[in-house]
């Protein structure tokens, strides 16, 4: 009886062991690689654009606070909105960036479920512009978060301005 052990437990370590690599290519390789990131070349050209960093490290915003503005209640973009856009858009190009989110959003005018709607076809507006430059439509994602996410005081004129707008995510990953 214990040679009958002897000879299971040998084929067991034997078969264990010869399983191991193929286990290992099956559930921990994604494991074995470092998570992919911006170049250096990459940032210093999104940077130059006006892409700042986000906090996670692996994603660059280009808040349209300044330059991606909408008139109230609309979702096209002016001349001055769509050339920093087309600008935007061939740095992207160029840079090979294929993970772009368009995110919309409005001022706390008019209803939430209308500024949900606005948002969304704030970004779509955007993330069609980038299409028509080069940028395929499976790399962009878009959407909307309505009067959300404020970056002005939406009891002022000037603040209003400023949360009707869209901004360009970019990540990594």
């Amino acid at each position: 009886m214990s040679e009958f052990i002897r000879k299971i437990t040998e084929r067991a370590v034997h078969g264990f062991f010869s399983l191991t690599p193929m286990l290992a290519l099956l559930t921990g390789c994604q494991s074995w690689h470092p998570a992919h990131h911006f170049t250096d070349t990459q940032v210093a050209a999104l940077e130059r654009t006006g892409f700042s960093r986000m906090a996670d490290g692996n994603a660059m915003e280009f808040d349209g606070a300044d330059r991606l503005l909408f008139a109230s209640g609309e979702a096209t973009l002016g001349p001055e909105a769509r050339h920093a856009l087309e600008r935007v858009g061939y740095v992207l190009i160029a840079m090979n960036v294929e993970h772009i989110c368009v995110n919309g959003y409005t001022d706390a005018d008019g209803g939430a479920n209308y500024n949900q709607q606005l948002s969304v076809r704030r970004a779509k507006t955007v993330a069609h512009l980038l299409v028509d430059i080069g940028i395929p439509a499976k790399n962009i994602r878009t959407r909307g978060y309505g009067e959300s996410s404020p970056v002005a005081d939406n009891g002022t004129k000037s603040g209003r301005s400023q949360n009707r707008r869209v901004a360009v995510v970019v990540s990594s990953e």
